[in-house]
Formats: C-alpha cells, structure tokens, sequence
C-alpha cells in the first residue's frame, strides 16, 4: 500500500509557473505554492477549477493550465 501511494502522489520534477491563459504547462501530479492564495487551473477535459492553496501545501491535481486570475504567487508544478 505505501508503494502504490507514493508512486501516486510522489513528484520526480518540478518547474515554476507563470500564470498564462492560453499557454499550457503540461499534466502535472501536484501544485504548491510559497504565497497562500487561489490558483484557478483546468483540467484536460477542459473543467475550470478555483483552488484556495496555503503556503507549503501540495495540491495533488492533474492539471494543464494555470489562469492570469490566480492571486497565490510563487506556483509550481509538481512531475
């Protein structure tokens, strides 16, 4: 069981991203963030999400795009 969590929610990479609403960032396994705020990402099916992040805390997410109206600042993708 501890295997199949950690192959799930463990990242091997990782990328800051500046918020674009167009531009993708590819699928991801996480978000964190160093600045607490709301990070509104979609999905690959195209579902608009709106996250209220804390500081340091992994948001385990698929997702591909991060939007311009996040406020949370210092966002990364987590591979």
């Amino acid at each position: 069981m501890v295997d199949s969590h950690r192959e799930l929610f463990s990242a091997t990479g990782a990328v800051a991203v500046v918020p674009h609403d167009t531009n993708t960032i590819g699928e991801t396994r996480g978000l964190i963030v160093t600045v607490a705020g709301t990070v509104r990402a979609t999905f690959q099916d195209g579902s608009d999400v709106v996250f209220q992040c804390a500081a340091g805390v992994v948001i385990p997410v698929c997702v591909n795009l991060i939007h311009t109206d996040s406020n949370a600042t210092g966002i990364v993708a987590l591979y």
